[in-house]
């Protein structure tokens, strides 16, 4: 969230969700300090929830003693996990257009430790050096504070996206 025009005086914004049977769950209360008077501050607030069923839910942030509110949509659909056929890997190991693993960079919401993360459809695929594979189980727990981070979603959805850019260059190159 990016709040403008905030003064020296140190504000508290609270994140909520809301669920698609208007149940409110809080999630976390942060300070918000002004860090620049030029441009919008930055205040990060760390959504963990566990979304158990698909819907529309409000994502909702609060000035604290203010009637200040800002709303955000958000759906939450599943979807199946990602297959690749024989055909999609063997497409990946020809072509050079696309990365043969997806990875990404996790900071411990606690701790701001880093992670790099790497997976690869290609059972051959070595790890790359300083990664580390996707957890099995999907949850991570962090080495320094031992924070557990979810990572399973997010895997999923940069498989996703590895999956739709094979058939997206297939479909190019026919």
């Amino acid at each position: 969230m990016t709040a403008y025009n905030l003064t020296e005086e140190t504000k508290s914004v609270a994140a909520a969700i809301i669920t698609p049977k208007k149940e409110k769950h809080s999630l976390k209360t942060v300070d918000a300090k002004l860090t620049s008077r030029d441009v919008g501050n930055i205040i990060q607030i760390p959504l963990e929830f566990q979304f158990e069923k698909e819907g529309d839910y409000l994502i909702e942030f609060t000035l604290i003693g203010t009637k200040e509110k800002l709303l955000i949509p958000l759906r939450i659909a599943t979807h199946e996990w990602p297959k690749f056929s024989r055909r999609d890997l063997e497409f990946l190991r020809a072509t050079t257009a696309i990365p043969k693993a997806i990875r990404v960079n996790i900071e411990c919401v606690k701790c701001r430790s880093a992670y790099l993360f790497e997976h690869s459809p290609l059972p051959e695929h070595e790890l790359a050096p300083n990664t580390k594979p996707f957890p099995k189980s999907g949850t991570f727990e962090c080495e320094n504070c031992e924070h557990h981070l979810n990572l399973k979603d997010l895997q999923g959805q940069l498989l996703f996206a590895l999956i739709s850019a094979i058939k997206q260059q297939k479909g190019a190159t026919k």
